[in-house]
């Protein structure tokens, strides 16, 4: 077929064109002169299409057939425009230059001039003189662009194992974990593993002991963490104790023999190291276990399980050892109450058809019907003074009493009452009668003391209605007037509050300093609410003064804040229409310990507000068990267990990736920002909080809400804390900052803050350990590299691993350079910064030349790469 095809293509039919067309130009010379630009398009498009239609094994011409032996010519199929753009492309002008004029000269008339032109370049142009007319037609050649190659190489690689990567385990505690000796398991540390530091932190209640699988590391440690914070130790000396590939077991275990304080409010044993192993025997795959912490003591935990997909099944495994009743509570369920025994029991529980999104559930275990519990997860009692101001506005009227009972007297004719329409009224002889000069004229009302009094009475009841609170009071004018120590006895606190009567000026400094010494011995949750009807006119000297005088160099913000500084908790009220509720404002520990009731009647209201917070906080403030007298020993066993089953949310690594973790800096706010590297695809995130005695209840990612407590009930004392809240992945923004924020809180309503020393974020990701494909180059030859590796060494490795060229290249932090010619160079520097996920220029995954599969292959017409370039034929 292509033999006869090639008849009527040949040099002979191009000939007859030829002849055809000049055939046609002798035919139309009369409409030349009239439409010479008609004829001028036909031949212009005519030969353009002859050129791009013409195949080149088509073609019966000795010039192109010599190109063809010598090689200069490889593609039989390629059209003759197609042949001159690629000679073009390669930078051959002379072939492209005599290819075309060769193939075209017997095709125009001689008295035409023509040009064939490639993207604005002569390839050839017949030397006539030009004329006025020019006409021109064009043609896209697809694939070809200047200086760049007609056919090349490309190359893939990707890591067939690797010489270590870093990395890190952990075994966290829940938000609340105690009360005995603990343990924890790590159980995914691989066993080539080879540990270069362990750290340990914990917001633990006493002195302990720390123990990894039996053997003791250093001495006594002495925690010294406050509120919501935690301590940190650097315990990499005791590496030898870490046993490679099994299961490892990190014990606390308290000194001080009263269990009480015998518990860990959060934190977690966390060992890096460097390993060989590309993926971690813990991805996620659709099975997870949770393992219970060991308690040995008496069983009261708060904490989590944490779901990285859509959950569809879980089964519980327990070992307990408990004379009392045992209860656990997954979510707000109830799924485990069982009766005491003498013996150790073995529980198990099932859930199956679940479809329960992936998130964070809250779990709670402990124990009931111990007489020795003193409370309960009621916390620590709270300790409140109460400082009113008696100064003399406070005898002011503040409500009129309805109807209104106007009252005066005459100086000649007693005394006269009657009720009035408007308190306006009450004025002159409103009464009638005989009258002689009336003066003295009063209103019934409530004074502001009789409102604060009432009010006052309230939140003293509020107060003693939770069991083990005390309360005491004090008022000041110019300096202290009166006050009432600790006490629960509620007749004599609303006697003394009765006692109050109004006079003098108003040192409120006096007020706060004077609870603040009142409050000096208490060790329980401490609190003062300051109440005033004006603005401070009288001083302190310092913070121990509570005389008052009009010089002092101490004001009201002062005392207040100076309070607030020892830990006691300082709320402020405005009462009346002529506070100053900046000043009253700056004396609270915050503005939203700060209430206005400048209307007067809210008193009250406030007053049980303020009582209610204090009481919530100070009832559900801690987590532990108070207990008085002996105990009987329980235990839940280490190896008890969730094992759960889900739907990921991503896939687990696959073959070309490395899986990693990473743990963020320690957080400096309830706000945090935390940039995930480019190169790093998100897996597995879990944010870590300090809740303290209070529980983490919110926890938003990137304006998401990822964590509630409030919709598994609103009593947080029935539920779960979780020290660590699992983020999905698919909200986590690689290459940016991601934006978190978190809420401590007794209640929905009380939010208590956040951990801002040392939550932190930490999260498992893959990172790519292949190149596909690289670009189309010229040349695939390799080269030596020199390779800076993020734990400090460098590395020769040839790439290919049969390189013996002289080229070098580097990849270090000082300097990359490499061929950018060679496909196979382009791939390994693509790899080097896959592998370098920080974006250092050190590698963070070392790997030598071993461990790297090179590919690469010729690619002989790369047409469709590149282009597309415009061909012209130009005709005059």
């Amino acid at each position: 077929m292509v033999r006869k095809k090639g008849l009527f293509f040949t040099i002979d039919a191009m000939l007859a064109v030829a002849i055809l067309l000049g055939t046609l130009i002798v035919i139309t010379t009369f409409y030349v002169n009239v439409q010479p630009r008609v004829n001028l398009d036909y031949i212009a498009t005519d030969m353009i299409n002859v050129l791009a239609e013409l195949k080149i094994g088509e073609v019966n011409n000795s010039y192109v057939q010599e190109l063809i032996n010598n090689s200069n010519i490889t593609h039989m199929n390629y059209s003759v425009l197609d042949q001159i753009g690629e000679f073009w492309a390669e930078g051959n002008t002379d072939l492209a230059l005599n290819f075309t004029r060769n193939l075209t000269e017997g095709i125009i008339p001689l008295n035409y001039g023509y040009e064939v032109v490639v993207s604005g370049d002569s390839i050839y142009e017949r030397n006539v003189t030009k004329k006025d007319i020019l006409a021109k037609s064009s043609k896209i050649i697809s694939g070809v662009e200047k200086s760049k190659p007609i056919e090349g190489t490309v190359a893939q690689t990707y890591l067939l194992s690797i010489q270590k990567k870093k990395t890190e385990s952990y075994a966290y505690f829940g938000g609340f974990v105690g009360q005995g000796n603990l343990s924890k398991f790590i159980s995914d540390i691989p066993g080539d593993a080879n540990v270069t530091e362990i750290i340990l932190e914990l917001d633990a209640g006493d002195d302990f002991e720390f123990y990894i699988n039996g053997n003791q590391c250093l001495g006594t440690f002495n925690p010294n963490g406050g509120n919501l914070s935690a301590d940190k130790w650097d315990v990499t000396s005791c590496n030898s104790s870490i046993l490679n590939g099994t299961i490892n077991e990190f014990d606390i275990r308290f000194t001080d023999g009263d269990i009480s304080d015998d518990f860990v409010g959060g934190g977690y044993v966390k060992v890096k190291y460097t390993t060989g192993e590309m993926t971690s025997s813990s991805e996620i795959t659709g099975t997870e276990k949770y393992w219970f912490p060991g308690i040995e003591g008496l069983i009261n935990l708060y904490s989590s399980i944490d779901i990285p997909g859509n959950l569809t099944a879980w089964r519980l495994n327990m070992t307990i050892y408990n004379n009392y009743t045992t209860f656990l509570v997954i979510g707000n369920e109830t799924v485990v109450n069982v009766s005491g025994s003498n013996g150790t029991q073995y529980v198990y529980r099932e859930r199956t058809n679940l479809s329960i999104p992936s998130g964070t559930i809250p779990i709670r275990m402990g124990i009931v019907n111990v007489t020795q519990m003193a409370t309960n997860a009621t916390g620590m009692p709270a300790d409140v003074i109460l400082s009113t101001d008696v100064s003399g506005s406070m005898d002011e009227c503040a409500v009129y009493d309805i109807p209104y009972q106007c009252n005066y007297w005459c100086f000649i004719g007693g005394s006269k009452s009657c009720t009035v329409a408007d308190p306006g009224d009450c004025s002159g002889n409103a009464c009638g009668g005989f009258c002689w000069f009336p003066f003295g004229h009063e209103l019934d009302c409530q004074t502001k003391m009789d409102i604060a009094k009432n009010a006052s009475k309230t939140f003293v009841n509020i107060v003693l209605n939770n069991t083990g609170h005390q309360i005491g009071l004090n008022s000041y004018s110019d300096d202290v007037q009166s006050f009432l120590d600790l006490t629960t006895d509620e007749p004599t606190l609303d006697n003394r509050i009765d006692s109050y009567s109004a006079g003098g000026g108003t040192c409120i400094c006096c007020g706060v300093n004077r609870a603040k010494d009142q409050l000096a011995s208490s060790s329980n949750l401490r609190s003062i609410v300051v109440m005033s009807d004006g603005e401070e006119n009288y001083y302190c000297d310092n913070y121990n003064d509570y005389t008052g005088s009009g010089s002092g160099s101490v004001n009201s913000s002062e005392a207040g804040q100076n309070a607030c500084g020892l830990g006691i908790d300082v709320y402020s009220v405005g009462f009346g229409m002529n506070v100053n509720h900046d000043a009253m404002k700056l004396i609270a520990c915050n503005d939203s310990m700060y209430y206005n009731a400048t209307n007067v009647s809210q008193l009250a209201d406030i007053y049980e507000y303020i009582g209610g917070q204090i009481g919530l906080k100070a009832n559900y403030s801690a987590q532990m068990v108070n207990l008085s007298g002996s105990l009987d020993y329980t235990r839940l066993f280490p190896n008890s267990s969730i094992e759960f089953d889900f739907i990921p949310l991503v896939d687990p690594p696959k073959f070309g990736e490395i899986s990693i973790n990473i743990a963020s800096d320690v957080f400096k706010n309830c706000s945090p920002q935390v940039y995930l590297y480019e190169d790093i695809t998100a897996t597995d995130v879990k944010l870590t909080s300090y809740s303290s005695q209070y529980w983490t209840d919110v926890v938003t990612a990137n304006g998401n809400v990822v964590w509630n407590l409030s919709k598994y009930g609103s009593d947080y004392s029935q539920l779960g804390d979780p020290f660590i809240v699992q983020i999905p992945p698919n909200l986590m923004v690689s290459g940016a900052m991601n934006n978190f924020t978190i809420k401590t809180g007794d209640n929905p309503h009380n939010n208590t803050g956040c951990s801002e020393n040392n939550s932190l974020l930490v999260y498992r990701g893959t990172i790519k350990a292949n190149v596909a494909y690289t670009s189309v180059l010229a040349n695939a030859d390799g080269c030596d590299w020199y390779v800076g590796f993020d734990d400090g060494s460098y590395e020769n490795i040839a790439v290919p691993s049969d390189y013996s060229g002289s080229k070098n290249c580097n990849f270090t932090n000082t300097s990359i350079y490499y061929d950018v010619n060679d496909t196979i160079d382009t791939a390994a520097l693509q790899l080097f910064n896959h592998l370098d996920f920080d974006n250092d220029n050190m590698s963070d995954v070392n790997v030598n030349e071993l461990d790297m599969y090179i590919g690469s292959f010729l690619v002989p017409e790369v047409p469709s790469m590149w282009g597309p370039s415009v061909a012209e034929v130009r005709v005059w």
